[in-house]
């Protein structure tokens, strides 16, 4: 129980100021903010309704701060950048259906992520293993993000740099046992590489943030964790979409030995560049 007793959010947050929460940080300006959460294309939609609602209540023109991560930030995005073109008359902007919704609705309705990102694993499990079963497919693609989630939660003290290097390390062995699972026709190897690859993934996104974050000021880091988050789909995304292009050319095993190569490569110069990152900021500390 925290010492004081409030109903009262920001009260919250600055009773436990001294514990080294990120979230306890004192208001940095008293100014009316949005916050868009993630969700994929659905919380692009699902956004697109409370800016509606909001403008129809006359609360959009007031909105001096916007915050959002992962899909959220595809809206706020769309948002910022027609912001200059909304015509407010009455506190309410009258063409953002147009300058707004429409667009991201249109945007989210093609669905060109389905065949490349959401079936190779489970393309992988059916045509390489022979296992037809949906349910052993989707336990492949659930068991890393799981596996990830679970991992920021249990090992969320530990210092960046050990998280990185913990990460890294994780990573590329899951791949490494991912990619001998599916050369042996192993669906165990599959799922125990899928989930040894999600806690690198977890311990490194982890580690990502925990050195990014110290290095904006309060009124930064919506804006710092918005870009991370849309670097962090392109990352993700666009890889999985060439190599879904790829497969009927050079075939499904070796875009899934080439793609598991790519990761363990791109992980390790990605830990490098963090590392190096922590020391010079902690020789500017020490300065």
């Amino acid at each position: 129980m925290d010492s004081v007793e409030t109903t009262d959010l920001q009260g919250l947050f600055e009773a436990r100021a001294g514990r080294g929460d990120f979230l306890t940080a004192g208001k940095v300006d008293d100014v009316i903010g949005l916050c868009l959460s993630g969700g994929g294309f659905r919380a692009v939609i699902y956004h697109v309704g409370a800016l509606i609602r909001l403008n129809e209540l006359g609360f959009l023109s007031k909105v001096q701060e916007i915050a959002s991560v992962s899909g959220g930030s595809i809206t706020s995005g769309k948002l910022v950048y027609a912001w200059s073109a909304l015509r407010f008359e009455g506190g309410r902007a009258i063409n953002l259906i147009e300058e707004v919704a429409n667009p991201l609705i249109r945007f989210a309705s093609v669905g060109v992520d389905v065949h490349a990102a959401l079936s190779l694993m489970p393309m992988v499990v059916a045509t390489t293993l022979g296992v037809r079963a949906p349910w052993v497919g989707g336990i492949v693609v659930a068991a890393p993000w799981l596996s990830a989630a679970l991992t920021v939660g249990a090992l969320r003290q530990l210092a960046a740099r050990r998280l990185l290097v913990l990460g890294t390390g994780a990573l590329s062995l899951g791949v490494v046992a991912s990619l001998l699972g599916i050369w042996q026709h192993s669906v165990a190897a599959l799922v125990a590489g899928a989930v040894i690859a999600g806690l690198g993934l977890g311990a490194s996104l982890s580690g990502s943030l925990s050195a990014l974050l110290p290095t904006a000021e309060a009124h930064q880091r919506a804006g710092l964790l918005a870009t991370f988050y849309v670097l962090s789909y392109l990352a993700l995304g666009l890889p999985a979409l060439v190599a879904g292009a790829s497969v009927p050319l050079i075939g499904l095993d070796t875009v899934a030995y080439v793609y598991g190569a790519v990761v363990i490569v791109l992980a390790i110069i990605s830990m490098i560049a963090s590392l190096r990152s922590i020391g010079n900021a902690a020789d500017e500390g020490d300065s």
